[in-house]
């Protein structure tokens, strides 16, 4: 059962909502640390709360979600949390597929997915393919992730494609980007920074940090950051 704060909620204008909301989900470690639990604990609850942001964003009508789930850097975690989180994704990938398909989501898995494990491979593949018609919401899962490997694989498709100097514009390297640029960005953990993500596409996107750890980033807490979000007047670098 997920809580909500029905006052809080009818705050919300559904007229203004954002359209893509972008997520670093930061701090299932630390807090696991803080309520002496293992690494893992941390990771499954933060997964659990993955899911109802999903279903909850697309309840009141958001239309994309992205979430930072693994990035480049998190290779060099010990392998034995590497190993579980990738087991992890492919069990909730598998549970959750005729749900994800049911309500009208779309899964699209962002990042260097050559690198990735083959058991991890096929599971994305099959909720892709699977999940490709649904036009209800698009959940967009950055998996081996970077900005900095957004921007370069985007260089190396332009000039794969021979286009010549004066040819490359702002919008032309937007074109070729894995993702396009969110209306609002959530940081949990505490921490204010952007950690090599979505580098090119934020240049004028709203950020919102909260304090609270990502597995005790609520419902109620994302109601908050979208009535922040909606106070602001979002003036595209004028």
């Amino acid at each position: 059962m997920i809580y909500v704060d029905e006052k809080k909620l009818k705050q919300i204008d559904i007229s203004k909502l954002p359209g893509h909301i972008a997520f670093i989900m930061d701090g299932n470690r630390r807090w696991a640390k803080i309520n002496n639990l293992p690494a893992f604990v941390g990771h499954k609850k933060g997964f659990s709360n993955f899911k109802n942001i999903i279903f909850f964003c697309k309840g009141i009508g958001i239309k994309e979600l992205s979430f930072f789930a693994f990035s480049k850097e998190n290779w060099q975690r010990s392998s034995e949390e590497v190993n579980f989180l990738f087991d992890l994704m492919v069990f909730y990938t598998y549970r959750e597929i005729s749900r994800i398909i049911e309500e009208g989501i779309r899964i699209r898995i962002i990042g260097d997915k050559e690198s990735l494990p083959h058991k991890v491979r096929e599971a994305f593949e099959k909720i892709e393919k699977e999940s490709e018609g649904c036009k209800n919401m698009i959940v967009n899962v950055m998996i081996n992730y970077s900005g900095q490997y957004d921007v370069l694989q985007a260089v190396k498709k332009i000039v794969e494609k021979g286009y010549k100097s004066n040819e490359i514009s702002i919008d032309l390297i937007q074109s070729f980007l894995l993702i396009n640029s969110p209306d609002l960005l959530i940081r949990t953990g505490g921490e204010i920074r952007i950690s090599n993500f979505m580098l090119f596409q934020i240049a004028y996107t709203e950020l919102y940090f909260s304090e609270k750890m990502w597995p005790d980033f609520e419902i109620d807490d994302l109601i908050e950051s979208i009535i922040e979000y909606q106070k602001r007047e979002r003036r595209w670098g004028k």
